[in-house]
């Protein structure tokens, strides 16, 4: 088996991000021999995002977007009949993280 190494691992949720690519829970369960009982996802207050947003009219990036949906699948597919789902919302936007969140809120 593979040694466990994350940028988070912990109970309730697990959460790993493999060259640009999240992980889903089916992923976790066949790589780590773990069934996470949820899932996060970091969610930046970045120019790419609000860009995204102002074009698209949707906040979620499609890997945003994978998270969400592996997790309903989970829940559809009858893997669980409740799971957790954390959002990281991360004001990273330099120079200023806090006044390019409340400009672009």
């Amino acid at each position: 088996m593979k040694p466990i190494h994350s940028d988070y691992i912990g109970p309730p949720t697990a959460y790993r991000e493999v060259n640009a690519h999240v992980l889903t829970m089916s992923e976790w369960e066949h790589v780590y021999h773990i069934r996470p009982l949820g899932t996060l996802m970091y969610y930046g207050i970045v120019e790419q995002n609000v860009d995204y947003f102002r074009l698209t009219g949707r906040a979620l990036q499609p890997k945003h977007r994978a998270v969400i949906d592996d997790l309903l699948a989970a829940i559809y597919d009858g893997d669980a009949t409740g799971l957790t789902f954390q959002a990281v919302l991360e004001p990273i936007q330099k120079p200023d993280c806090y006044d390019y969140v409340l400009q672009h809120l």
